[in-house]
């Protein structure tokens, strides 16, 4: 593929920044949200917009007397007091003003996509969703409005709901709540985007039976850890469930991976492959130890069956062996790592949890304009991975590529000063230097690139956190 032929995305890229920040958009979305109503209001919609994303990226812990700085710069005719901001902030309208352009901004960055970069092993999945939650603490003044855990944990925390398309590299599903809302309430939400082929892997706080029909019932494929609790049955009319831990070394006892069909659930069966892998013994032990811990803060003690069944990684999918054979399954679930590490990122270098304030109006505004802004240099990184790996046969580091941007306020300097279509130039210019270096261990996806059997991962190497 020719330069030219890589490049040809430039324009619509910078098309797509220059729609996000056109006044006469944001002027109507202002006057359907009731946000500024006067045209000869001090603070312009495209001035708050700009002051809530970009500046705020630039520097998280602006004070109302700093961003008005900012805007004095932004905009000489803005004159407005830090009293002024605080209740330009604090208003309902402007929630929905920011919440109604991040709504566009998700809609408006999902209209393209680039080629699929993704291992052979996900070539029979048109789409391959992730979906996990973050946690992020709040002044305790906002418990009525984000209930935190309590306890030891936070008074007041919010959370964020993700769901990630990976083929792509694009978030299709960004939804807040309150922390206490549990994960699976949330597995049903997404059944409605779910196509013929989709493949969908979740965190096992998300695990119900009634979605995983779901899926089925359209025909698309699921790959989950199985919650120990879950009934299982060898077959459909099977009025007893079996015991696996049991079943596993009555029947396989010298087998260190163990595939069943299986039927899960007392009723309403999901028919499913279970994947059982038996791990090295310093794993369990360091797993028994961790329930153990985790038990004996709520006051509980765990169950025999509970430790027994820990001596497995236990899987539960509806792909055919076909497709995937039970060795490599788990190695796959390990996907689901990458949600984990953007999350990382969002907090170390775009401050999605630095979120002061005692005002549920303020924290809104602060988060709908920093998930702009991650929204924003996503769909860069988007394209730039895709070009990274057709141009240069690397991958792009978000960790760089984020820090680019932030740094010397680069995207907040050519939004206000109109110079958008050069910051992407000169970002193509740069992507040599933003992918990752070579490295001997190897990285999640070029371990399932290369059908790496799942225990195999647990020897020669520190063992993984999360099994």
């Amino acid at each position: 593929m020719n330069s030219t032929q890589l490049s040809e995305n430039l324009p619509a890229i910078s098309e797509t920044l220059n729609q996000l920040f056109d006044s006469d958009k944001l002027n109507q979305i202002s006057k359907e949200t009731g946000f500024i109503t006067r045209s000869s209001a001090r603070l312009t919609p495209q001035n708050f917009f700009q002051l809530m994303t970009v500046e705020l990226l630039k520097e998280p812990n602006l004070s109302y007397s700093a961003l008005c700085g900012r805007l004095a710069e932004i905009n000489p005719q803005a004159s407005l007091t830090s009293q002024g901001l605080e209740t330009r902030v604090n208003r309902r309208e402007s929630v929905e003003y920011l919440q109604r352009i991040f709504q566009e901004t998700l809609l408006l960055t999902l209209q393209k996509s680039y080629q699929n970069i993704s291992p052979e092993l996900f070539n029979h999945f048109p789409r391959i969703f992730l979906q996990d939650s973050t946690q992020f603490r709040l002044h305790e003044q906002l418990a009525p409005q984000f209930k935190g855990a309590g306890g030891s944990g936070s008074k007041a925390a919010g959370k964020l709901d993700v769901v990630y398309e990976l083929k792509t590299q694009k978030f299709t599903q960004i939804k807040m709540s309150k922390s206490t809302i549990p994960d699976q309430s949330r597995a049903p939400d997404f059944v409605e985007w779910v196509q013929e082929k989709d493949l969908i892997i979740r965190d096992l706080g998300y695990f119900k039976l009634d979605a995983l029909q779901e899926f089925q019932g359209k025909n698309a494929y699921f790959l989950s850890r199985l919650l120990h609790c879950t009934d299982v049955y060898l077959k459909p009319d099977s009025s007893e469930a079996i015991n696996i831990c049991k079943y596993a070394n009555q029947n396989s006892l010298k087998s260190s991976v163990i595939e069943l069909p299986v039927y899960l659930g007392k009723s309403n069966r999901v028919e499913a492959r279970l994947i059982m892998y038996r791990l090295p013994e310093a794993v369990v032990n360091r797993r028994r130890q961790e329930a153990k811990k985790q038990a004996k803060k709520r006051g509980r003690t765990p169950s025999q069956e509970h430790l027994a069944l820990l001596e497995f990684a236990l899987f539960v999918t509806n792909v055919p062996d076909s497709i995937w054979s039970a060795e490599v399954v788990g190695t796959i679930y390990r996907i689901r790592w990458q949600i984990e590490l953007r999350f990382k990122e969002w907090k170390s270098l775009l401050s999605i949890h630095v979120l002061k304030g005692k005002r549920p109006e303020r924290i809104l505004c602060w988060l709908y304009g920093r998930l702009i802004c991650l929204l924003i240099i996503t769909d860069l990184c988007s394209w730039a991975n895709w070009y990274a790996f057709e141009s240069l046969g690397k991958e792009l580091s978000l960790d760089k590529t984020i820090k680019w941007f932030t740094h010397f306020g680069r995207l907040a300097d050519s939004i206000q000063q109109n110079t958008l279509s050069r910051l992407v130039e000169d970002f193509k210019n740069n992507i040599n230097r933003l992918c990752k270096q070579k490295r001997t261990r190897k990285t999640t996806l070029s371990l399932i690139d290369s059908h790496i059997h799942y225990l195999d991962s647990f020897f020669g190497g520190p063992i993984p956190e999360n099994v």
